[in-house]
């Protein structure tokens, strides 16, 4: 009698929830409820001559969840192709029950440390294999690098919350905790009201060994707007479709936690083809209240060693510890990296070899990608604001206000590495944001928002 009880009170709250989320839905935009955030206009504290860059991998699977090689293999892997920030992201719950059904993946057993306590050989109990503590200590003081290190982020997972799934860091999540819109009765229930669910217990989350706050990101949204794999209208139109556009509103407008998006996964680009212009379709509702902005992350979401090396984010930091990475995530004091970008670069295209076939890239470390060396805002505070870049190996800067690329008197897109917004009249809307192509492939700034830039 208690077990029916539980399952009836179970899914009257989801159906409560579903029901709330269809209310909001309907809702104009400006009703939500607005989380003041400090960090809107990024790049600003930023010592460019003393800051170091570290390449950061913040989307990473294993053995320990659905990934096919060990952990100590990724750990490898990514210390060989110079990476400086390593966050393992094992999903703590798989895609149905039968999964984790009477496993220890329901709660949060692998990703504090690298360092296997009770190492098995490869391929018997393969969730145990991983370094060995002296092989953590070589990698976590840079052996073999000049004493670059790779640092581990903390108490990092991945949570599906039905259709979505998002990224967290310095967040001991429980299996109790990571209920709401997820497993219900042992099997998936579409809950369009599961991420608010999820950062409601993330938001005013302190994580107990480093004393950071809680923060992550929506991973891959386009395999819930149904913009994945489609590089035609309906994938433009999917993410552009205001259902979907005011869900992810909402949960920007309430929810500081929550730091943006995933705009390329895995490096193929194929889920997240049309996830730049999702991101477009929320700056343009959430930037002009002018509280908060969306940060753009490129991952590998990589599942194998293989996989590793495709797309990343760049880290502008005083020195490469867990404190600067967490200040660094909050005031998007970074800028993301993808080898592909099918609509940017062509569908075929793989930066530094030109057109290869998508199903054998060359080895993504020996190209030169295009990086930024410096960002100044000159004029801030008056109508005569201007952003300029320093960037290197690149060839092209397009810049995108209000998910429209900016055109020059000829009617072509401008590019520009000093650009004066009062230049472009009526095509500034409420944030410009810029992408830097180059052989080795693309690296998209973060957005600026316009009228803070302003003054305004």
């Amino acid at each position: 009698m208690k077990k029916y009880l539980f399952s009836f009170l179970s899914l009257l709250i989801v159906f409560s929830f579903i029901l709330l989320s269809c209310g909001e839905a309907d809702k104009d935009d400006d009703s939500d409820t607005t989380v003041t955030s400090s960090y809107t206009i990024p790049y600003t504290d930023i010592n460019w001559a003393t800051f170091g860059q570290y390449k950061a991998s913040l989307h990473v699977h294993s053995w320990n969840s659905d990934g096919s090689n060990s952990q100590a293999d990724m750990i490898e892997e990514y210390y060989g192709l110079d990476f400086d920030i390593l966050a393992f992201t094992e999903h703590n719950y798989g895609r149905n029950a039968s999964q984790t059904a009477g496993t220890d993946m329901l709660t949060f057993p692998y990703t504090k440390d690298w360092v296997s306590h009770n190492r098995h050989t490869e391929g018997t109990v393969r969730r145990e294999f991983s370094l060995t503590p002296e092989r953590y200590a070589e990698i976590s003081t840079g052996v073999g690098r000049d004493g670059k290190k790779l640092l581990r982020v903390p108490n990092t997972s991945e949570i599906a919350v039905y259709p979505d799934e998002a990224n967290f860091f310095f967040f001991q999540h429980t299996w109790e905790a990571s209920v709401p819109g997820g497993v219900i009765g042992g099997a998936h229930i579409r809950n369009p009201i599961g991420l608010h669910a999820l950062f409601s217990v993330v938001e005013d989350y302190v994580d107990p060994d480093t004393k950071l706050r809680a923060i992550g990101f929506i991973n891959h949204p386009g395999r819930t707007t149904g913009g994945a794999g489609r590089n035609n209208q309906r994938g433009i139109d999917s993410s552009k479709e205001r259902g979907w556009v005011n869900l992810y509103t909402s949960i920007f407008n309430n929810y500081s936690s929550c730091l943006g998006f995933e705009i390329v996964n895995r490096g193929q680009d194929n889920d997240s083809l049309n996830d730049r212009i999702l991101w477009d379709s929320v700056l343009k509702q959430v930037i002009p209240n002018g509280k908060r902005n969306i940060w753009g992350f490129a991952n590998d979401d990589a599942h194998s060693v293989s996989a590793a090396g495709h797309a990343w984010n760049v880290f502008i930091m005083k020195e490469n510890t867990v404190e600067a990475f967490h200040e660094a995530m909050l005031k998007g004091n970074f800028y993301a990296v993808s080898r592909r970008a099918h609509r940017e670069l062509g569908t075929n295209y793989y930066g530094g070899r030109g057109v290869t076939s998508s199903n054998s890239p060359p080895a993504a470390h020996l190209e030169e990608w295009p990086e930024i060396t410096n960002i100044s805002i000159m004029g801030q505070g008056s109508n005569n604001v201007r952003i300029i870049l320093a960037t290197k190996n690149d060839h092209t800067v397009n810049w995108i206000s209000d998910g429209e690329i900016i055109l020059g008197e000829d009617n072509q897109p401008v590019n520009v590495k000093n650009f004066r917004l009062s230049d472009y009249g009526d095509q500034i809307g409420s944030y410009v944001r810029a992408n830097i192509m180059g052989v080795g492939g693309i690296a998209f700034t973060q957005p600026f928002p316009v009228e803070e830039l302003r003054g305004n």
